[in-house]
C-alpha cells in the first residue's frame, strides 16, 4: 500500500476526500485497488511531496550509530568495507527514499502494491542528475530494484530475515487498524537479527475517532504493537490503547525502541508532531 501523507496542515476538504474515497471498503483486501486508481488518476496524490524525506537524511547522516552502517565492517573506505546491507521500504510509492538510501551505500528494494505507483518511481530515475540529496555517498552507490507485491504475502523464504534496514515513511498510517496487528508482526519477521526498523511517526495528533487514511498513531500505539507483534491490541472509547495491552515478555517477535525523538527536519505538516523511533530485536 502506499504511503500517506495527507492530515493535519492540509485542507480539511482534502483530508475528507481520501477518506471518502476509502469509506466503501470494508474488506481490507479492497485498499490495494483503491491506491492504484488514485496513481492511475494521478490528480489527487497528497502523501507525494516530490522529494525524499529530510528526516530520513538526518537520521542516515546523524544516527548511524543507531542506524549501521550501508556497509558492513567499512575499516577501509576507500575500498568501500565490506559487503553492502539492505534496506527496505515498504510502501515506497514514488521512490524518493529508495534514491536517498541507495546513494549512501545500501542495496534497496522498493516495494509497493501499486504498479502505477513504481512506474513513477522508476521514472523518477531521470530527474536525479544535479541534486546533491542523490549524490554518491563515501562508499559509493548501491543497488536499487522496485518490486511490486503484497507486503502481508510476501514469500517467507525470500524475504525474512534479510533487511538490515527498514523505513516506515507513513505506511502504517494507511493501514485500517484490523492490519496493525500484522504490520508489526511482519516487519518484525523481516528483520535480520541485527537490523533496525526506522518509523516516522505521523499523524501523532490526529483525533483517532476521526477515521483514515490516515489514521491517527500517536506513539503509544507504535509502542503497543511493537512490543507484542502480531497480538491484537485493543483501544478505549477515544481509540487510545490500552495501557494493559502493552507488553508480552513471552512474544519472540517483540522489538525495543532504543531511540524515540522529534526530528529537526520533517515535512510542513508533520513539522509540530512527527516522532521518528528507531527498533530493534529484543
Amino acid at each position: 500500500m502506499s504511503s500517506e501523507r495527507a492530515g493535519t496542515g492540509t485542507n480539511a476538504q482534502e483530508t475528507d476526500r481520501l477518506r471518502l474515497h476509502f469509506s466503501s471498503s470494508e474488506n481490507p483486501t479492497q485498499y490495494a485497488g483503491r491506491w492504484e486508481s488514485l496513481w492511475q488518476d494521478g490528480t489527487y496524490l497528497p502523501w507525494d511531496r516530490g522529494q525524499p524525506s529530510p528526516a530520513l537524511i538526518d537520521v542516515l547522516a546523524q544516527r548511524q550509530d543507531l542506524v549501521g552502517s550501508a556497509v558492513a565492517a567499512p575499516s577501509q573506505p576507500e575500498s568501500n568495507g565490506g559487503p553492502r546491507r539492505k534496506a527496505l521500504i515498504p510502501g515506497c510509492g514514488a521512490g524518493y527514499d529508495c534514491y536517498v538510501l541507495q546513494a549512501q551505500g545500501w542495496d534497496v528494494v522498493g516495494l509497493d502494491i501499486s504498479e502505477t505507483a513504481l512506474q513513477r518511481a522508476k521514472a523518477y530515475r531521470g530527474h536525479l542528475d544535479g541534486q546533491s540529496v542523490f549524490a554518491a555517498g563515501q562508499f559509493g552507490k548501491g543497488t536499487l530494484r522496485f518490486e511490486s507485491g503484497d507486503f502481508f504475502t510476501l514469500d517467507e523464504d525470500v524475504w525474512m530475515g534479510q533487511w538490515d534496514l527498514i523505513w516506515d515513511y507513513t505506511f502504517l498510517c494507511a493501514l485500517p487498524l484490523e492490519l496493525r496487528p500484522k504490520w508489526a508482526l511482519q516487519m518484525s519477521k523481516l528483520l535480520s537479527p541485527t537490523g533496525r526498523l526506522v518509523c516516522l511517526e505521523f499523524p501523532t495528533h490526529k483525533d483517532l475517532r476521526a477515521g483514515g487514511p490516515p489514521w491517527g498513531l500517536p506513539s503509544q500505539t507504535y509502542v503497543a504493537l511493537l512490543s507484542r507483534p502480531g497480538s491484537d491490541i485493543k483501544y478505549d472509547e477515544e481509540q487510545k490503547v490500552l495501557p494493559e495491552d502493552q507488553q508480552d515478555p513471552t512474544n519472540q517477535y517483540t522489538l525495543t525502541r532504543i531511540i524515540h525523538f522529534k526530528p529537526e527536519r520533517t515535512y510542513a505538516a508533520g513539522k509540530d508532531s512527527d516522532r521518528v523511533s528507531i527498533w530493534a530485536r529484543r
